[in-house]
């Protein structure tokens, strides 16, 4: 009886800590990276700026919602992760007018986001490993790369192409 009173407290005490596992992480580390998208700060304390700013490049507030359909702080997330890493300012762009009217980047694009943080070589590596083990997924650079999750697509270029050697491109985009 009393072995079975145990064993029923455990399962209990287990469904609890699943349940708690994404607040108690975000205690227990602020920048953990979350699914929902509900940082304490969804700017992180980064600078704001305006669109077409140069280096270094801040936050845009505007599209869907304020914060471009929740890309937004997706998006600065990885940005604030680097800069953290590399105890420096990294992102050197975010919204603008001119390129792709299909980039992340565009300020058309009213549910998506994007980042540059320079870097290069080997040190850009290490900031790419970084990042990606902070999110969760394994990507190393060399081509595209795009994955799905918790209602956002994620797009990461390193090395991906010609343009792509100076800075990691993460670009988040909202799915309908």
């Amino acid at each position: 009886m009393v072995k079975r009173y145990w064993i029923w407290i455990s399962i209990l005490v287990i469904i609890i800590l699943v349940i708690m596992s994404d607040q108690v992480k975000g205690a227990i580390d602020p920048m953990a990276w979350r699914d929902d998208g509900e940082w304490e700060d969804p700017t992180f304390g980064l600078p704001s700026t305006s669109i077409n700013s140069g280096f270094p490049a801040g936050v845009v507030v505007g599209g869907f919602g304020n914060n471009w359909g929740g890309s937004m702080q997706r998006a600065l997330w990885f940005g604030k992760t680097a800069n953290d890493f590399m105890d420096r300012y990294t992102i050197t762009s975010t919204k603008r007018t001119w390129g792709s009217s299909t980039s992340d980047h565009n300020n058309l694009q009213l549910t998506s986001y994007a980042v540059d943080i320079a870097t290069s070589g080997e040190e850009g590596d290490r900031i790419l490993k970084h990042i990606m083990q902070r999110f969760g997924a394994t990507y190393e650079g060399g081509y595209w790369y795009k994955i799905n999750r918790g209602g956002y697509r994620y797009q990461f270029g390193w090395k991906s192409d010609q343009d792509h050697f100076d800075h990691i491109h993460i670009g988040v985009r909202k799915l309908s």
